[in-house]
């Protein structure tokens, strides 16, 4: 369900296509402060005011309860391109007994948050890859035998690119690809890189890997559904093995437009495992994959509470990630 709250004058409005339309008829707005009778469930409210962003709020009514929303809007022109705000408050993480090392189910708070819509693509890494200062690391890297920054699994460590005369490489990807086959050290030297182009530019944003919890939240809204999209499964709804004849690796993000979390999000259940930002377990030196992946076949992994780790090192063609942005210091 959808509510819009409208307050002064309405702005124009803008489509897209989707598989989840919000409804915004008459039947359900709601005057901002008024109160209204709702059966208990979970709600996502699609909140606008001129001169403001809309905001997607989820919201759960519980039984025999109350559940109040309040909601801070940001001025319009304040979400960056590609970006998707999440709002501050509770939500539940973890609890899903099927998910692999999901945990306990906690409430947990968070402030709110900007965070990619899609995934990285291709075209956005090469433009690290073919940096003069990057080439040049990964020229050095060669003479030494090892492979760095270019997409690359354990069976082709050479890495998924071509060299052109000029040195600079060429993908074997479609560039609207999200990256895959990177490391959580190539993430690291690409946030490097793009935070001091961010610095240079004059950008008030640090480019940053979201916390476990952060990627959480944006996946699964706030009633601790078991996939972005609700509760039930079928491969078909996802970028996974089984959603056609063919491997989807290839395809743009946003393919399946119904792997969608409550806030707008695409490919949070398929399509990459997304590296985080914070340890997986603290003193080990492993950091977090959430998220289903192309060639993955059982439903347990596409699961949003699904925990896995891997060596900050490790590379996959399975592997990939979004980006948060936080406030430069």
């Amino acid at each position: 369900m959808a509510l819009e709250v409208p307050a002064g004058e309405q702005s124009g409005l803008g489509v897209e296509v989707t598989a989840y339309p919000l409804i915004l008829s008459l039947e359900n707005r709601v005057a901002a402060g008024q109160a209204i009778r709702a059966d208990p469930g979970s709600y996502l409210l699609l909140v606008r005011r001129a001169g403001c962003e809309d905001q997607r709020f989820a919201v759960v009514v519980p039984r025999k309860g109350e559940a109040e929303a309040r909601v801070a809007l940001l001025a319009a022109g304040t979400t960056p391109p590609g970006f998707v705000y999440v709002p501050p408050g509770p939500f539940i993480y973890a609890g899903d007994s099927e998910a692999y090392n999901a945990g306990p189910e906690q409430v947990v708070e968070l402030d709110g948050f900007f965070i990619a819509r899609k995934e990285l693509t291709v075209e956005a890494w090469f433009a690290f890859v073919n940096d003069t200062g990057t080439l040049a690391e990964i020229a050095a890297k060669k003479k030494e035998g090892k492979t760095v920054f270019l997409p690359r699994d354990t069976g082709t460590p050479q890495g998924y690119a071509k060299k052109g005369l000029d040195g600079k490489y060429t993908p074997d990807e479609r560039p609207t690809t999200p990256v895959l086959g990177i490391s959580w050290h190539d993430i690291e030297a690409y946030l490097a890189w793009r935070n001091r182009r961010a610095r240079a530019a004059g950008e008030r944003w640090r480019y940053d890997l979201p916390t476990e919890q952060e990627w959480e939240k944006a996946a699964r809204g706030v009633d601790g559904r078991y996939f972005p999209w609700g509760d039930r499964f079928d491969h078909v709804l996802t970028v996974g093995f089984h959603r056609k004849k063919t491997r989807l690796h290839y395809e743009a993000g946003g393919f399946e437009p119904r792997d969608e979390s409550p806030y707008g999000l695409f490919d949070l259940g398929g399509s990459r495992y997304e590296w985080c930002g914070n340890e997986y377990a603290p003193g080990f030196g492993t950091y977090p994959l959430r998220g289903g992946a192309w060639g993955l076949t059982d439903e347990l992994s596409f699961r949003s509470a699904f925990r896995a780790g891997s060596d900050p090192s490790d590379v996959s063609a399975s592997y990939g990630f979004r980006v948060v942005l936080r406030s430069s210091p």
